[in-house]
């Protein structure tokens, strides 16, 4: 129920509601006529016109005359000239409120506003889409907007300070971009929508939970390859199986129609996987099976698992060939030390075990050299050691043994979108090479399907380059695929930020943080922000929360320097020197640029440059390097870097 905003709202008086929609969904914006109505709200829509009245010149008065136009976008709508004209007139006016009834996006050129998802609304006063819609409209202005999440839990890694970094792991689909956007995010909720949970781990020995976990990350990957196929992403699937609800509550959480449960018990070189499909609508079970294979024969048992629940679904999936789209392996050892890798990589926790997933990366290669998804693995792990925990000399030979696994990757495996990502990431951070990322970005982003980390990984790329229409549109996909991970959000809020729409960048903060309100560089996001603005004491209140080091440590420097504090300003660039030595280069510049000491500035960008720091990644779009932007020295540094004007 909303609150005390509806008599906000009628002090003011009525507000005036102008409904853009599609004629072939005349239902659904009938009941939200009326439901708009019964809230108080003066609403008019083309069903009120009279015969006689001259049809264009009444639209165009009731247009003129709205305080507000919602739009019904859908598939039909965006194909419709009338609701486009409408929408350029809310748009142009500032007073759009962009709804989607079937998750479909909005065309180019209406994504900049948040969009409402009313794609599984039952139209009723207490639905959530319905409740954010209210609310929109009863906002003092449009951008103000501050729509609802479904709460959710989930961790974003240190990973993500670097560029198209994501969450990913090399379990990645790939697959045709466009029949995604097609197919996935057509009307209404799909059929062969499905979220596989993580697989119960039935072994007594709980060190072999990564076994389970990894089977079923495998099987949204081959899953993930058919296009007619959405599968909810590994993030969100696991943070709903923590929250122990039921099949009906995780379908509607995650908007699939299909569960699938699991479990694996291994021992005596056998391999049992037992699976149950539950209806997402009413909780029933659809089918069950169980398999019993030998472990040598793990690859014949993951196709077979696939096979099965893909012809529950009623699709056929195509048959796995060397070097396809998913990187994979034929041995099972190999595969094995790539999935306990895999999940020591996925935990984050420090350069130990990151070492670790590195030797069990290392295996798989040894037993499988040709093992695509080991070499993007491997490539991403030495690219966040040489980063994280590496310095001066130890750095070059990381970066060029991360680009060499990369590229073998792409070699093996040309149609493995996650291999593409995983170069980009190497060329972006490892070598400073953004022109060369943006082509395997680019290469991911196209071929990358119903892969929320892909989607990410670009997302982020294109934040910090300037590729901002299509970094929305990915971060729009990730955030259909993978909604409780709070990592899309924060991507979101970057992009919003480095446009210069910081209401936008807020809100996006506002979501991230109420699904993890220890969301790496959001509250660096929104000090950033209030100190851009003039709001220091704000500012130090975002940054002494903000979990990253780096980040902290940077904004406090600048908040002391700009409240005359120059001896706590020195004491926080100290930290970063000592923490981080040549890794802090790009922060210090940051400081130098906004307490007006350009030069020093440039200085140390340029230093930046010879030591590898991957910061300068962020730099053509950096909003705290806006001071030194015209420099000639500036300028220079993002064409040796490779940024495009």
């Amino acid at each position: 129920m909303i609150e005390d905003d509806r008599h906000d709202a009628a002090e003011k008086g009525a507000e005036s509601v102008f409904i853009s929609y599609s004629r072939e969904n005349e239902s659904a914006a009938q009941q939200i006529v009326h439901l708009l109505e019964a809230q108080g709200f003066d609403v008019w829509w083309d069903a009120l016109i009279q015969g006689g009245n001259r049809f264009a010149d009444l639209i165009e008065a009731k247009l003129d005359q709205s305080d507000r136009v919602v739009v019904l976008w859908s598939a039909s709508a965006v194909r419709s000239e009338w609701v486009t004209d409408e929408a350029t007139k809310g748009r142009d006016a500032g007073k759009l409120i962009p709804v989607t009834l079937d998750g479909t996006q909005p065309p180019m050129g209406f994504r900049q506003h948040q969009l409402i998802d009313a794609s599984n609304s039952d139209f009723a006063a207490e639905d959530p889409a319905m409740q954010a819609l209210i609310k929109a409209l009863w906002a003092e202005g449009v951008s103000e907007w501050v729509g609802e999440l479904p709460p959710g839990q989930t961790r974003v890694s240190r990973r993500t300070l670097l560029v198209g970094g994501g969450v990913a792991t090399a379990l990645a689909a790939s697959g045709g971009f466009i029949a995604f956007g097609d197919r996935i995010f057509g009307p209404g909720l799909s059929d062969r929508s499905i979220a596989v949970l993580p697989f119960s781990n039935l072994n007594e020995n709980s060190e072999q939970a990564y076994f389970s976990t990894g089977l079923a990350e495998e099987l949204r990957t081959r899953l993930g390859l058919h296009p007619d196929i959405l599968v909810a992403a590994q993030t969100s699937s696991e943070t709903v199986a923590e929250l122990q609800l039921d099949a009906q509550q995780i379908a509607s959480r995650l908007k699939v129609a299909n569960v699938l449960e699991g479990s694996v018990r291994r021992g005596d070189g056998l391999v049992r996987v037992a699976l149950r499909l539950v209806g997402g609508r009413d909780g029933f079970e659809r089918w069950s099976d169980s398999l019993d294979r030998p472990f040598d024969a793990l690859l014949d048992l993951q196709q077979d698992i696939a096979n099965l629940v893909a012809d529950q679904l009623a699709v056929q999936l195509a048959a796995p060939s060397a070097g396809d789209a998913t990187g994979g392996t034929r041995s099972a050892q190999a595969l094995d030390a790539y999935l306990e890798g895999a999940e020591l990589y996925r935990q984050a926790v420090d350069e130990g075990t990151d070492r670790r997933a590195l030797a069990l990366y290392d295996l798989a290669l040894e037993i499988d050299p040709e093992y695509a998804a080991a070499h993007a693995a491997r490539a991403r792990v030495l690219t966040v050691i040489a980063s994280n925990y590496s310095r001066g000399e130890e750095l070059a030979p990381l970066y060029a043994e991360a680009l060499v696994a990369a590229r073998r990757s792409v070699e093996v495996a040309p149609q493995f979108s996650t291999g593409h990502s995983a170069l980009g990431f190497v060329l972006a951070n490892g070598m400073l090479d953004i022109r060369g990322a943006r082509a395997a970005y680019l290469e991911s982003y196209r071929t990358g399907f119903g892969n929320a980390d892909i989607l990410s990984g670009f997302a982020n790329f294109g934040a910090r380059t300037g590729d901002l229409e299509e970094a929305r549109d990915a971060v729009f996909r990730a955030k259909q695929l993978d909604p409780l991970n709070s990592q899309h959000w924060r991507n979101a809020a970057l992009i919003e930020m480095n446009a210069g729409d910081f209401a936008a960048a807020r809100e996006q903060c506002r979501q991230a943080l109420a699904m993890n309100d220890d969301a790496r560089s959001v509250m660096g996001f929104l000090g950033t922000m209030a100190l851009l603005e003039g709001a220091v004491e704000a500012a130090r209140e975002y940054f002494e929360k903000e979990p990253s080091g780096l980040t902290r440590n940077r904004g406090l420097a600048i908040v002391a320097a700009r409240e005359g504090n120059d001896e706590e300003s020195a004491l926080y660039r100290q930290n970063l020197e000592r923490e981080y030595g040549d890794n802090a280069l790009y922060q210090l510049a940051q400081i130098d640029a906004q307490i007006g000491a350009p030069e020093a500035a440039l200085d140390k960008l340029e230093r930046a440059y010879d030591a590898g720091d991957s910061g300068l990644v962020q730099s053509y779009l950096d909003p705290l390097l806006e001071p030194i932007r015209s420099q000639e020295r500036y300028q220079a540094l993002m064409e040796k870097l490779g940024f495009e004007a």
